[in-house]
């Protein structure tokens, strides 16, 4: 089934809906003193989002892995044309210098019982599948 932009909304307890964000996918992660970010294919994007990757470094909990989209926007509406821009960048001073700013939204956070580098990339997107099994459907 495709996307479908429109005005006409409904409700109905057994879907669940969630804001279409237009960016990119990626795994964000804190191993002690490490935070980086992941693509889907397990290629580093910490050079590309750094401020994200040290948000990630400043946060209280020191061993976590969370799944979320990094979006910019254009207006009041993510816009992919305006993430490309950042897209590609491996210099984290040109990515900085880009004025392209950036977002990450997490949708889930989940606390590991061994560091993220014992982990590979599918390990850990498994661990996070395993967790959202695990929730309560009525919270």
């Amino acid at each position: 089934m495709l996307v479908t932009l429109t005005e006409r909304y409904f409700s109905d307890p057994q879907w669940i809906f969630e804001r279409k964000l237009d960016g990119e996918r990626c795994l964000g992660f804190r191993d002690g003193a490490d935070a980086g970010l992941l693509s889907r294919t397990g290629q580093s994007l910490t050079d590309t989002y750094p401020e994200i990757a040290e948000a990630l470094g400043g946060r209280d909990c020191d061993d976590f892995v969370v799944d979320g989209e990094i979006v910019a926007f254009e207006g009041t509406r993510t816009s992919f044309a305006r993430l490309q821009q950042r897209i590609g960048i491996h210099d984290p001073c040109q990515a900085r210098a880009s004025r392209v700013v950036v977002t990450y939204y997490e949708e889930l956070t989940q606390r590991l019982d061994s560091p993220v580098g014992d982990h590979t990339a599918g390990e850990l997107q498994e661990r996070l599948v395993d967790v959202v099994a695990d929730l309560p459907a009525d919270p």
